[in-house]
């Protein structure tokens, strides 16, 4: 993978995946994790649900757990997820060695990842994510990320 050359690359020591990372000059962290039982795509839904929960948690600090669960699994039930998904996040494709890879960006959250379930035909996975990017970081992991070659 070619990046910026203030950026600089991490080797991570992993059990059952190759992971590792890059750091910004900004000192911003983007982590990858490329394997069979690499991590799989970014769990929006869990993300959200958290958020509800914790939402109705603070303005119900007077109520019983009882309680409180039972207006977290009611709004949980009325609430569309995946419009909340397509309205704060961008997802689109790219190619990576000559292969489809999904690109979730999020500017609001400062989020961007990048997803493959199957490398060159293979069970391997690929995650690549960062968390509070600037749009130029942003920018420049895009580009670099395109320039990754898989090893057979």
């Amino acid at each position: 993978m070619e990046i910026p050359k203030e950026w600089k690359k991490v080797k991570l020591n992993g059990i059952d995946t190759e992971v590792g990372g890059i750091i910004t000059p900004n000192n911003d962290t983007l982590d990858y994790d490329y394997g069979r039982l690499a991590s799989r795509d970014y769990n929006f839904s869990n993300e959200i649900s958290d958020s509800i929960f914790t939402t109705i948690l603070k303005n119900n600090l007077d109520l019983e757990l009882e309680k409180i669960s039972e207006l977290y699994i009611n709004k949980l039930r009325n609430t569309n997820i995946d419009s909340i998904v397509q309205s704060q996040y961008q997802i689109s494709y790219i190619v990576i060695d000559h292969q489809k890879a999904k690109l979730i960006q999020s500017n609001h959250h400062k989020l961007i990842a990048v997803y493959m379930d199957t490398i060159k035909n293979s069970t391997s996975k690929f995650n690549f994510i960062g968390y509070n990017l600037d749009e130029k970081s942003q920018e420049e992991f895009t580009n670099s990320v395109k320039t990754i070659k898989f090893k057979k």
